[in-house]
């Protein structure tokens, strides 16, 4: 009879980030212009930065809405 193997579970992929171009470049075969975001690896972000071609992308997050002063 054969001893069971387990097979190996495949390494978990880092999460991917978002980053807004500062300058143009291409990505994936496509020359895209300043101000687009794009979705990459997190340690290609960091090359990105690091070279001065992208900066994070602004959080998404929702704050708290502020209260409205009706009283004016």
């Amino acid at each position: 009879m054969k001893p069971s193997t387990r097979r190996k579970a495949a390494p978990a992929q880092p999460a991917m980030v978002s980053v807004t171009l500062m300058a143009e470049h291409e990505h994936l075969g496509s020359v895209l212009q300043p101000g687009t975001a794009i979705s990459v690896h997190p340690d290609t972000a960091q090359w990105l930065e690091a070279m001065g071609v992208a900066a994070p992308a602004p959080s998404t997050a929702q704050s708290a809405p502020q209260p409205v002063n009706t009283k004016d």
